[in-house]
């Protein structure tokens, strides 16, 4: 980089290469700390900064003080600044089809499936590790999808459970039908290798996000760049969305959702024709795709947001809004696409979703607010609770994090304060503020109170939780806090920018929320290292968001925090991976692949280990304890025909089969759980029962040829680290032909 084109002093050059080797020798240290977490926190201090040193890479370092060198260059020079951010800015769109397709070629993708190792082949992932918190992900999202390529993308497949099962709507996964039209993050699974499937899937919806976000950020703060920035990596890289990236549809709620109220907005300020159709089969599409993005804990409380900011769209654009009897027919676009295609993937789906409908888990579970029958009685403190996810990436298992509780960054109680300031003492009267403000007391009162079971029913909320709600509380909050933002004026009580005032409520109030919640949380949770971290942080955003009313500089200082923030909360939430390589290269893998291959209807069960259930299923292997997306009644009827373990087994479940000869087949919760909680059911199968199930082949890690008798027996043809082959052979009894 030319310096004297630069322009740059002795002073200024000295503070870059200070700030680049700090930030530089800081984020190893952190890399560190991340990739090592369990051995450097299993030591004492002395021994943690000993492995921090030992672990230290030279290479990466150098690599890192490139990067920020450019970076800190960059944030100096105020017209290269400017220059940059405007050509970013310009062309993001291109900028994201082109990263979106070199990562797609170099298969690059976040799945942590490398923890499905039966193997033990070494593996290393590029960047960061996987994390066993992951197991609806790699153990059962991902191989379900990998699944798909071997039964041509049906869109009923029989190697899940082996029976027929619904791909589509409730375990959304890629199939070749029209419906697949409405999830077109699928798409390269359709057209593409399994591992640039993978990432097409990963990276779009990504990089999807981050657009998206970003597009409604401009809406909702009046087009301010640096806020809407903020907003789009407090949603992309929130621990929320993060931790739960791989499952349950959030990523693509969030996307259609926010994208149809921009198309909306669209829609009335273009008085287009063609334009207005266009806008009217996109916002059509948007519907249906968040309709079946089928998880109402989420879905249903996030609507509300979506409508709130509906409403907003078309006041705020009513009176310019032209519209004539041609418009009529974009309505009737509209609901032609909506109810049509909605039709047409219930009428498909529909046996599938009344089962799920009718289970005892999830079917049967109901929330009214207050408490709640799975996780026990509304705690208020959890609002104050988002600083901690500064740590979840580097916190060790035994700290026992739980990603239900996984935020927003809501800064709260920011949103709050800075609405009663915007309303109230500044007099600026803003509907979208009293729309989320009304969501958002609504919410909170569900979640503390307990309402009449008429309330849940009515307004939907009785298919979400406790948790589930919470975490999109702090989503509104969120919401409260950019949208303030945009209308803030200069506070006045704070006497001037950057007034010391300011700084010290903000490190206060940062301190007392942290302090009531170490007092809840305790040192389980917490060490003094991380307060101080998390005091450190938070107090400078807080203090930047009191101080960004018209302050452009202040603004850039909180687009700052939020990017160390976002990083370090949900930017390392999952690893960095290339290809499947590492999956598929298991001698364990290739064995099954190889039965398959030549035995393709055989009927598998994979025994004991409930993380390895769908192991086999991503090559095809016809598994029938994969994961039970809705009960297998053609299994359990055979099982159970007096049905007295119906509601054991009439849930969503991870099926543990082990097999047995002491006693007759038993359908069992686990102990650790309850029969209203549980997604876990054991079938303690005894052999004679095995003839009924017309298993196949097993995959084991037990030695189980001792259970060989007079009715079957178990012939091992493979094992590689202590996984175990059998196949099974049923003895003809007397009196059979």
């Amino acid at each position: 980089m030319d310096l004297d084109y630069l322009n740059l002093n002795k002073k200024e050059i000295l503070l870059i290469l200070m700030c680049t080797l700090f930030f530089s020798f800081l984020s190893e240290c952190y890399i560190v700390i991340l990739e090592n977490s369990s051995k450097i926190f299993n030591g004492g201090n002395f021994n943690a900064i000993n492995l921090v040193f030992q672990m230290f890479s030279f290479k990466h370092l150098f690599l890192l003080i490139i990067i920020f060198f450019i970076v800190f260059t960059i944030l100096f020079k105020k017209d290269l600044r400017y220059k940059m951010s405007l050509f970013l800015y310009k062309y993001r769109f291109l900028l994201g089809i082109v990263i979106f397709a070199v990562c797609v070629l170099f298969q690059i993708h976040g799945s942590s499936l490398g923890l499905l190792n039966l193997s033990a082949n070494p593996h290393k992932s590029l960047f960061g590790i996987p994390f066993l918190i992951h197991g609806d992900e790699f153990s059962v999202s991902t191989p379900f999808a990998l699944s798909q390529y071997y039964s041509n993308f049906a869109y009923f497949s029989d190697i899940v459970r082996s029976v027929p099962t619904d791909m589509f709507l409730l375990y959304g996964q890629p199939v070749l039908d029209i419906a697949t039209l409405f999830r077109p993050f699928f798409w390269g699974y359709l057209f593409l290798p399994k591992g640039m499937g993978l990432s097409f899937y990963w990276i779009g919806r990504l990089i999807a996000l981050l657009l998206v976000s970003f597009e409604l950020g401009m809406l909702i703060t009046n087009e301010n760049k640096t806020l809407s920035l903020s907003y789009s990596l407090l949603i992309t890289l929130s621990p929320l969305v993060q931790w739960w990236f791989g499952v349950n549809s959030l990523v693509e709620m969030l996307v259609f959702g926010q994208l149809a109220v921009i198309l909306l907005n669209k829609f009335m300020i273009d008085s287009e024709f063609k334009n207005r159709l266009i806008y009217s089969v996109l916002i059509a599409i948007c519907g249906v795709s968040y309709t079946i993005s089928v998880y109402p804990a989420w879905q249903v409380p996030i609507a509300y947001i979506i409508l709130a900011l509906i409403i907003w769209v078309i006041y705020k654009n009513w009176k310019e809004f032209t519209y004539s009897k041609k418009d009529l027919i974009h309505v009737i676009v509209f609901l032609a696409i909506f109810s049509i295609s909605l039709f047409y993937i219930l009428t498909k789906s529909w046996d599938a979703l009344i089962t799920t409908m009718n289970t005892y888990y999830p079917g049967g579970r109901k929330y009214f607010g207050g408490v709640d029958l799975y996780y026990g009685a509304a705690n208020p403190t959890y609002l104050l609770d988002y600083m901690r996810t500064l740590f979840y990436s580097l916190t060790p298992d035994q700290l026992n994090i739980k990603i239900s509780l996984a935020y927003f960054v809501s800064f709260f109680p920011l949103g709050v304060i800075l609405y009663l300031i915007v309303q109230f003492v500044q007099k600026q009267k803003d509907l979208l503020l009293h729309l989320l403000m009304a969501v958002y007391l609504f919410f909170l009162a569900y979640y503390l109170f307990t309402f009449p079971e008429i309330v849940g029913k009515v307004t939907l909320l009785s298919m979400s939780m406790s948790t589930r709600l919470l975490v999109i509380i702090t989503l509104v909050d969120l919401f409260l806090v950019i949208r303030s933002l945009a209308l803030l004026k200069p506070i006045t009580y704070l006497k001037g920018l950057f007034s010391k005032k300011s700084l010290i409520i903000s490190f206060l109030l940062v301190g007392i929320i942290l302090g009531t919640d170490f007092y809840f949380m305790g040192t389980k949770y917490y060490s003094i290292p991380m307060l101080i971290v998390a005091l450190i942080l938070f107090g400078i955003a807080f203090f930047f968001i009191l101080n960004s009313g018209e302050n452009k500089k202040a603004q850039f200082g909180f687009l700052c925090c939020v990017i160390v923030i976002s990083l370090a909360c949900g930017g390392f939430a999952n690893p960095v991976e290339s290809g499947v390589d590492y999956y598929y290269n298991q001698p364990v893998i290739q064995e099954v692949s190889h039965i398959v291959e030549s035995d393709p209807n055989a009927i598998w069960v994979v025994e004991g280990h409930e993380m390895f259930i769908n192991e086999i299923i991503g090559v095809g292997a016809h598994t029938l304890n994969s994961v039970n997306i809705y009960p297998n009644f053609d299994l359990f009827s055979k099982l159970d025909p007096t049905n007295q373990s119906y509601n054991t087994y009439n849930r969503y479940a991870h099926l543990k089969i082990v097999f047995q000869n002491s006693f007759p087949t038993v359908i069992e919760i686990p102990s650790s759980t309850t029969l209203e909680k549980s997604d876990h059911v054991v079938v303690s199968l005894n052999t004679q029962d095995m003839k009924k199930l017309n298993i196949t082949y097993i995959l084991s890690k037990e030695d189980l040829s001792s259970l060989s008798n007079d009715n079957v027996t178990f012939s091992q043809i493979f094992e590689d680290n202590g996984v175990k082959i059998y196949k099974i052979n049923q003895c003809r009894q007397v009196g059979e032909f």
